[in-house]
């Protein structure tokens, strides 16, 4: 007697439109970057930082990085208006 296979099809989950967008630049991101943080806010306004890199200070140093990085395009961004 042949055995019947029962599979289980899981629901599907309706994201938000921002979870959408958040979930399409995570997937761009994996075969791009060797080291990977992700910094989100819950509904609540806590923040939380995920990382692949377990060394604290070179995580804090990308993060310092980022900042700047961030002031000069928005400095630049108001220059060329």
């Amino acid at each position: 007697m042949e055995e019947e296979k029962i599979t289980e099809v899981a629901p599907e989950i309706k994201l938000s439109p921002l979870a959408q967008k958040a979930n399409k630049v995570l997937e761009e991101s994996k075969d791009k970057f060797n080291i990977i943080i992700v910094i989100g806010l819950d509904e609540k306004g806590n923040i939380d930082v995920n990382s692949n890199l377990p060394q604290y200070p070179t995580l804090q140093y990308m993060i310092n990085r980022a900042g700047f990085e961030l002031l000069i395009h928005e400095k630049n961004s108001f220059v060329g208006s």
